[in-house]
């Protein structure tokens, strides 16, 4: 259909779309300064929460042993600078200096890059890991050991901001109770006017530095590793054909922000990442992350994961067995075969069959994508007539998406 674009452009109607929002999974302010006004206050919108996540045990396990790794790291670097004094903020080659001893003599990853194309389950994965559904599962454990996170939004610019980006990360730091002497830091009037509505914006390299690298680089090194989650890093940066991300003194994105200061955290801290496959300007630049893909089928173990989840459905509700018979379960086989992977297409289609918007017999028809899923899912709820008259509308809406 010419001009019904906007499918590709955003996925901006949704059939039965779950959303959660509670005081954990919705909008959340912390203070970061005394008396500061609500533009001072972070915000961090996370969907999902709560929602029955399926199989992805081998990410979790990964995760854990780069943990394991920088715990190792860790050690080593700590022996390495007992003796050193304190980092100041007028030391910055030193800093990179100290840290790429440890790091690169043990060749261990800076951190690791989630990636895979839209729908594949990355955020979902992320929520997972910071708000476990599954108590008897061995990844359960694992939310113990997050210092921090951040989740961005293309249709949120709030949570694109560079400085409250900043801001955020102190305040959870603060709240976690990890580091009383980083509390004691962040009191101190000159970093308290760096971390202000504005001042954080102008100059977030500085800020970054001065409220986050160099006071968890003074820190005690924790017994454990932690680490600090960003999902969808690669929001707000859209760049055209022979564009390249830039790393500058005043970085416009939080990934520009990242890219330029990540072999500067501490080696006890793993920076988490997600990214959509197709954003190439950020899995280049992160050269020495663990990439874990979550939507390659060359792979059992994701070939495994959709069957699974395809299997754990079927046993676990009942409005979706009632239309399995056996003329219809080779149908659930192309579902598997379609799906390429995208568990939120897996996750639509079954839905459908569970309203019975759509019949299993039916999966024959769909097309293979997420963008053709919905595009068939909208045809079907106008006949052609109707449909030409509600297509000029359907546009315009998409035009005015934020």
């Amino acid at each position: 259909m010419d001009g019904f674009f906007f499918f590709r452009k955003k996925q901006w109607i949704q059939f039965n779309i779950y959303r959660r929002l509670n005081t954990d999974s919705g909008q959340r302010h912390f203070s970061i300064t005394k008396g500061a006004e609500d533009k001072d206050k972070w915000i961090v919108v996370c969907f999902g929460k709560g929602k029955r996540f399926y199989c992805r045990e081998w990410v979790f396990n990964k995760i854990q042993h780069c943990l394991e790794e920088k715990a190792n790291i860790s050690e080593l670097t700590s022996g390495v600078n007992s003796n050193q004094p304190p980092l100041v903020p007028d030391k910055g080659t030193f800093i990179s200096s100290r840290l790429t001893e440890g790091c690169t003599k043990a060749g261990n990853a800076w951190g690791v890059l989630l990636v895979g194309g839209a729908g594949s389950g990355k955020t979902a994965l992320c929520t997972e890991l910071l708000w476990p559904t599954r108590g008897q599962k061995t990844h359960y454990s694992l939310h113990q050991q997050s210092l921090a996170f951040h989740f961005c939004r293309a249709d949120d610019s709030d949570t694109l901001c560079v400085g409250g980006f900043i801001r955020g990360l102190v305040a959870q730091i603060c709240r976690s109770g990890r580091f009383p002497e980083y509390e004691e830091k962040i009191q101190d009037p000159a970093v308290q006017h760096i971390l202000q509505f504005g001042e954080c914006e102008r100059n977030p390299t500085e800020a970054f530095k001065r409220c986050v690298l160099l006071p968890l680089l003074n820190m005690k090194p924790p017994q454990q590793s932690l680490f600090l989650l960003v999902d969808s890093i690669d929001e707000g940066c859209q760049l055209g054909e022979g564009e390249h991300l830039i790393s500058s003194s005043t970085p416009r994105t939080i990934a520009e922000l990242l890219v330029s200061h990540h072999e500067l955290l501490p080696p006890w801290l793993l920076l988490i990442c997600s990214a959509r496959k197709q954003n190439k300007a950020i899995t280049k630049l992160l050269t020495r992350f663990h990439k874990i893909s979550l939507d390659d089928l060359r792979k059992a173990y994701i070939v495994k994961d959709v069957q699974q989840y395809i299997l754990q459905r079927l046993d676990q509700e009942e409005a979706l067995r009632q239309h399995l018979t056996k003329e219809t379960a080779e149908m659930l086989n192309q579902l598997h075969i379609k799906s390429s992977g995208c568990f939120l297409y897996l996750e639509r289609v079954l839905d459908g069959v569970v309203d019975n918007l759509i019949m299993l017999r039916e999966i024959r028809d769909i097309p293979g994508t997420l963008n053709g899923l919905y595009l068939w899912l909208c045809q079907r709820l106008f006949i052609r007539k109707q449909f030409a008259k509600v297509q000029p509308i359907l546009n315009k809406g998409i035009g005015c998406w934020p």
